[in-house]
């Protein structure tokens, strides 16, 4: 159990790391997602960030981004 102990412990240490390194990262390109209810009584703008345009332009991003409209209330 301790050996388990040791690595949870040494794998909080790298990942707080990683995040310090990433801390200062800017998130300058992103998606504009909209969702209009059918009823048109309820409208929706969401902005999702990301660092790269590569992600931005990935499909599984836009539909993420879309779903988080969709399910914004």
């Amino acid at each position: 159990m301790a050996i388990l102990d040791a690595a949870v412990d040494e794998l909080r240490k790298k990942g707080v790391a990683t995040a310090a390194k990433k801390a200062g990262r800017a998130a300058n390109e992103g998606v504009i997602a909209h969702y209009i209810r059918p009823d048109g009584k309820l409208g929706l703008l969401v902005e999702v960030n990301c660092e790269t345009d590569f992600v931005a332009k990935n499909d599984s991003f836009r539909e993420f981004c879309s779903g988080v409209a969709k399910n914004t209330r």
